[in-house]
C-alpha cells in the first residue's frame, strides 16, 4: 500500500492502514450487550485490532446510528471521522411481488393457511435470542403459532410449533410465506435481514438493542424491549398483519441498493 498511490482505499475491519474502514461491529459493545465481564486473549485480540483500525484510518463507516454512539463512547473515536453507512442487500433477489405468491409457498412447505408464521434467521443463536424464542413459543397454542428457524446449528427442541429450515439460497421465499420477521436479539450492530423482510412487505418484531431499528417505523414494524417476556407475548398474541404497510420507496429513502451505498462511501474519500 505505501509503494502506490490510491484515491481510496478500504478495509472491510480490523486492519489499519487504509483510508477508510467499514465498522460492521466493535468488540467492547458485544461484551457490554452479552454481559461478559471477563475478557479471554481472545476478547483482549479483538479489542485491540479495532482499536488499531479506529485509530488509523481517516474515516469509519460505523453500520448504524447504533454503533456509531458505541464508537464514541468505548472506544473514544472523534465524531467527525464517523459517517453512518447502512449495508446494502440484493434488491433483485428479494423483492415485493413474491409476497403475491404466500398461498402458493405455504402450500409447498406443508403450513397451514390460517397459521400466524415467525421467521427466524441466525447462526449465532445464543446473541440472537434463540433461547428467549423457544421460552416465547412454549407458551403459544402449536396449531395457531410457527416458528422457522433459517440458519445454523440445527434447532434440538420438543417444541411442536418450531421448524428447521436450515441455512438455504431461498431465503426469499420464506419471507415472502411468513406473516412476521422476528428478531430479539440481545445485541445485533444491524441486522441486514431486517431490511430484506421490510422491502419483501413482512413486518418485523424486533429487540430494541438491534441496530436496524433506526429505520422502522410503526408501519413496517414494531420495536421491543430485548428480554421482555410479557410484551413480546402480548404483542404477538395481539399483533395483525392490517396494522402495518410499506413504503415502495424504502430501499431509495434509506440508500439501500448497492449502487446508493457506494456512491454515498465515494462521495466522502
Amino acid at each position: 500500500m505505501k509503494s502506490q498511490a490510491f484515491d481510496f482505499s478500504l478495509s472491510l475491519g480490523r486492519t489499519a492502514g487504509q483510508k477508510s474502514v467499514l465498522a460492521p461491529a466493535n468488540h467492547l459493545a458485544y461484551l457490554k450487550y452479552m454481559g461478559k465481564t471477563r475478557r479471554s486473549f481472545s476478547d483482549q485480540m479483538q479489542i485491540y485490532l479495532d482499536q488499531l483500525a479506529f485509530e488509523h484510518s481517516e474515516k469509519i463507516f460505523p453500520c448504524s446510528e447504533m454503533v456509531k454512539q458505541e464508537l464514541i463512547e468505548f472506544y473514544k473515536v472523534e465524531e467527525s471521522k464517523l459517517e453512518v453507512l447502512y449495508p446494502p442487500f440484493n434488491t433483485s433477489k428479494f423483492t415485493p411481488h413474491l409476497k403475491k405468491e404466500k398461498t402458493r409457498l405455504r402450500k409447498e412447505n406443508g403450513i397451514g393457511e390460517n397459521q400466524k408464521v415467525f421467521i427466524f434467521v441466525s447462526t449465532g443463536h445464543k446473541r440472537k435470542g434463540l433461547d428467549f424464542l423457544l421460552k416465547l413459543f412454549s407458551l403459544l397454542d402449536s396449531k395457531q403459532y410457527m416458528l422457522l428457524v433459517s440458519g445454523k446449528p440445527e434447532v434440538k427442541t420438543e417444541l411442536k410449533n418450531i421448524k428447521n429450515i436450515g441455512f438455504n439460497s431461498h431465503l426469499n421465499e420464506w419471507y415472502a410465506l411468513s406473516d412476521y420477521l422476528i428478531h430479539p436479539a440481545k445485541y445485533e450492530p444491524y441486522g441486514q435481514i431486517i431490511t430484506e423482510a421490510i422491502y419483501m412487505k413482512t413486518p418485523v418484531l424486533i429487540s430494541d438493542n438491534v441496530g436496524a431499528k433506526e429505520l422502522v417505523t410503526n408501519k413496517e414494524g414494531k420495536v421491543l424491549p430485548e428480554g421482555d417476556l410479557d410484551i413480546w407475548l402480548q404483542t404477538i398474541l395481539s399483533v395483525q398483519l392490517s396494522d402495518f404497510s410499506f413504503d415502495e420507496d424504502f430501499v431509495t429513502k434509506n440508500q439501500l441498493s448497492l449502487e446508493a451505498h457506494m456512491t454515498k462511501m465515494l462521495s466522502k474519500m
